[in-house]
């Protein structure tokens, strides 16, 4: 008996239907992809070892998480990334999906590898969009670091309303995330769009603020670290007295160059020259190339007063020695930055 042209076609379509219910399936999730994605805010340096360890995945949605997850990792522990290509293939892969969290995270960390690559409005760009995509998700630790990046880009430019209001948002979403430690940083950027704008009153309110969260749950080195910002807070408006004290504060229990730096300055600007130089002197016992043109800046200006008057010559060949050394230095990375872009295009 010939089967009808019904049935044919019917039989046609179910052929048809198992093809393609069969092509897009997606490939159950690797298990080492998922450790990695469970460790990632907590411990970013296991989280890379285990992506790094693994072998390449060959599914596209798989490799387009591994390429996100490595370069999150790396982001977080502020390793190099000398280009987006990487992050792009995951980028490139989420953009046309239906998948709003990856698509965000993703132009999150385009956006993040540009800023550190210097490309500002392509990152302002990607960070905009990553923005746009929290509408359609509700996770607020996402939120957090979307707005937060994007604060410090608008803080970085100078742009303080438009900072005001996604620090704002940072905090908003940091205190629904529950975490302390987000909440601390989204007070620092408050503070410091209000120092900005030049609101003194309100920047060290929220200052003091992130200053007593880290006090009670005991984080020493956040809670100095602050206490130094605070004290550049006090110098831009020119309160040098206020400056001085809290930064002696912080070399007591957190002695550095830059904080020997800070102290020196600001006993120059008080007038005890004395004491201004005992400590730029201390600043030089450093590598940091970028502290030590500051100290011998500053103690130039010093030998201008005739008991220094005898070092003049030799602190201003040592500024000019390091005023060139940071020159080249920073002449290198534009020519590092430039050769890693052009063999990106080519």
């Amino acid at each position: 008996m010939k089967p009808n042209a019904v049935t044919c076609l019917l039989l046609i379509f179910c052929v048809m239907n198992l093809f393609f219910g069969c092509s897009q399936r997606k490939a159950a999730p690797l298990p080492e992809l998922e450790r990695a994605e469970a460790v990632m805010f907590d411990h970013p340096d296991s989280a890379l070892r285990i992506l790094e360890s693994m072998p390449m995945p060959a599914d596209k949605e798989q490799h387009a998480l591994w390429c996100l997850l490595v370069t999150q990792a790396k982001y977080k522990q502020y390793l190099p990334i000398p280009s987006d290509s990487l992050i792009r293939i995951a980028y490139d892969y989420y953009k046309p999906t239906d998948d709003a969290r990856r698509k965000a995270m993703a132009a999150l960390y385009m956006g993040g590898v540009n800023y550190d690559l210097k490309n500002i409005e392509k990152a302002t760009a990607y960070y905009l969009e990553a923005k746009d995509g929290l509408e359609k998700i509700t996770d607020y630790k996402l939120g957090y670091l979307i707005m937060s990046e994007l604060a410090k880009l608008y803080l970085y430019r100078n742009l303080t309303d438009y900072a005001l209001e996604v620090c704002k948002q940072a905090y908003a979403y940091a205190v629904k995330d529950e975490s302390e430690e987000y909440e601390i940083a989204s007070l620092k950027l408050l503070g410091r769009a209000y120092s900005i704008k030049s609101d003194l009153s309100k920047s060290i309110d929220y200052y003091n603020k992130a200053l007593k969260k880290c006090d009670s749950l005991r984080l020493n080195k956040e809670f100095y670290e602050i206490k130094g910002e605070l004290a550049l807070v006090y110098s831009a408006f020119h309160q040098w007295d206020k400056a001085l004290s809290l930064e002696k504060e912080v070399a007591r229990y957190f002695p550095s160059a830059q904080s020997f730096y800070g102290i020196g300055v600001y006993y120059s600007n008080l007038q005890q020259y004395d004491s201004a130089y005992y400590y730029l002197t201390r600043a030089l016992k450093t590598s940091n190339i970028y502290t030590k043109t500051g100290a011998y800046q500053s103690l130039l200006y010093l030998s201008r007063y005739p008991q220094y008057q005898k070092h003049m010559i030799s602190f201003c060949d040592s500024l000019r020695f390091y005023e060139d050394s940071v020159q080249k230095l920073d002449k290198s990375k534009e020519i590092i930055a430039y050769q890693k872009n052009m063999t990106t295009k080519s």
